[in-house]
């Protein structure tokens, strides 16, 4: 998850690091909690088009999303996890993702 993202320079705290907080938060009640680290970086360098987080696995392409809401999305992020997780050469057919996630 890219700490830096911001949508506007008023933010309090990058959006970024806003939704890195739930995402951890959420993780901690997850099922697969195990299986998933989940981490923040400085940059991702998409900063035209934040929100952005990737999704990367052993062996598994590795997925970049940008343009994100900070909020409510959380939840999404997961379940994309456990697709990921499910499909042995880790690609995720767009219709199993959540449409902010299309």
């Amino acid at each position: 998850m890219c700490e830096s993202c911001q949508l506007t320079t008023e933010e309090s705290e990058p959006v970024g690091t806003t939704l890195l907080k739930d995402l951890k938060k959420q993780h901690q009640n997850w099922s697969f909690k195990n299986e998933f680290e989940i981490q923040g970086v400085g940059c991702l360098c998409a900063c035209d088009q934040p929100c952005v987080f990737a999704l990367a696995g052993m062996n598994k392409p590795t997925y970049l999303f940008a343009n994100l809401p900070a909020e409510r999305i959380a939840t999404d992020i997961l379940t994309l996890g456990e697709f990921y997780r499910d499909r042995a050469n880790g690609l995720v057919p767009n219709y199993k993702l959540s449409e902010i996630l299309q």
